[in-house]
């Protein structure tokens, strides 16, 4: 099942998936999260924008640009991590828009002309004229979790396991 962290908690909670890959949620006492991995952040933005002719960007750079920003709701660990870079840089980035998921960010970059600020994987989803920058000094890289209930006694822990050992090798 592919689905935001916050719904994948809830179908974790309901008994309809035995675990997933997620971002953690404090908020999630019940669930035991435990890392598998981490997700660098990048810049997303239009082949023609201003900054696109710059190998690397600095914060700096992002500042008075149209930012296309992911949701709180639906990615909270990434928006919190992206406001908590831009708070110690003590500069502003403010959305102009806010996209539900990554493919509607990568659609709102192409309609507006933005960028935005995302995990690196999602470079694998490019549509042509949508390219990426590193970020110079950018977010500390977002946690990769595996989530499940540790009550739970299905034979999906054996490939918890798996995973975990296989994806820290």
């Amino acid at each position: 099942m592919s689905a935001s962290s916050p719904r994948l908690i809830e179908e974790l909670r309901a008994g309809n998936i035995d675990m997933a890959f997620m971002r953690q949620d404090e908020d999630a006492v019940d669930i035991h999260f435990e890392i598998a991995g981490y997700h660098g952040l990048t810049a997303f933005l239009r082949d023609d924008h201003a900054l696109a002719a710059k190998p690397e960007l600095v914060f700096e750079d992002l500042i008075d640009q149209t930012y296309v920003s992911v949701g709180r709701r639906s990615a909270p660990a990434l928006r919190v991590a992206i406001d908590a870079w831009a708070q110690r840089k003590d500069l502003p980035l403010r959305p102009v828009h806010t996209a539900a998921n990554i493919a509607s960010a990568l659609s709102l970059i192409l309609t507006v002309g933005g960028f935005s600020l995302l995990p690196k994987y999602a470079d694998q989803l490019l549509l042509p004229r949508v390219i990426t920058r590193p970020l110079v000094d950018g977010p500390s890289p977002i946690p990769l979790m595996i989530g499940y209930r540790p009550k739970n006694a299905s034979r999906s822990r054996h490939l918890m396991e798996a995973v975990r050992k296989g994806w820290r090798a």
